[in-house]
């Protein structure tokens, strides 16, 4: 009863107007005006990202050459001019070079066409063909001339020639019996250079060919050369003797 009587019209205007005056201090309070906020006012490290808009800083409010490759994703980077360039100019040398290894071995295939089995052409001489015409019976020793008129117990070479007067060397022999089978023989090829004998090879069988067991034989200038056969026991056959004479 006391507080309705000290109600008045005055008293309730003067409380609302007191009211308004203070929430409209806290409401000023959170309204910044534009420009209001200093440096100064700001405390240390208190704008963090998550205050940043999406976009908000852009190359302007960077210092120039502040930015480090710690600070840059490298995968989302363009390829600059220079690198572009960089690669040309490998890939221009890593040409040359393919260019280069094909030449060298163009040169290299072509060297090698001119050779035989490693060899070349300088390193090959003529191959000497001779042998009997006809089968015929081969018993003790019997000589086929290669080169000069070779005597010995029988003589059989239809044709001989003489040599330039120059040192050879005798290789890549072969020796072949052909004829009627028949095994169980036992035929040796020599070759005579000189009067000295070096065996070729040997044969077990008709019709058959021997494997050489020496690699060269030295052949002097001016030598007489010729094939020699020996057989303990008669052999028909028709002997063929090959071999080569290169320069020693």
């Amino acid at each position: 009863m006391n507080l309705r009587r000290h109600l008045t019209y005055a008293n309730v205007v003067s409380t609302v107007c007191l009211f308004l005056l203070l929430g409209g201090v806290a409401y000023a309070g959170t309204q910044l005006s534009k420009g209001s906020v200093g440096t100064n006012a700001l405390k240390a490290e208190a704008v963090t990202k998550a205050k940043l808009h999406p976009n908000s800083v852009n190359s302007k409010k960077v210092v120039d050459n502040s930015l480090t490759g710690d600070d840059i994703n490298a995968g989302t980077l363009g390829k600059v001019p220079n690198a572009t360039k960089a690669e040309s100019a490998k890939s221009a040398e890593t040409a040359t070079n393919a260019g280069h290894a094909t030449s060298a071995d163009n040169a290299t295939n072509a060297a090698n066409a001119e050779k035989l089995d490693g060899h070349t052409p300088s390193e090959f001489g003529a191959v000497l063909v001779s042998g009997g015409e006809s089968e015929q019976s081969l018993e003790a020793e019997i000589f086929f001339s290669v080169s000069g008129y070779f005597e010995g117990s029988a003589n059989v070479s239809k044709a001989k020639l003489s040599l330039p007067n120059r040192k050879f060397r005798a290789t890549d022999f072969a020796v072949h019996l052909a004829g009627e089978v028949q095994a169980g023989v036992s035929v040796h090829v020599s070759l005579v250079v000189n009067e000295s004998t070096e065996e070729v090879c040997s044969l077990t069988e008709v019709p058959s060919s021997c494997t050489p067991s020496t690699a060269g034989i030295e052949i002097p200038a001016g030598a007489r050369v010729a094939w020699a056969i020996a057989s303990p026991t008669p052999v028909t056959a028709r002997p063929q003797f090959a071999l080569r004479l290169g320069p020693n």
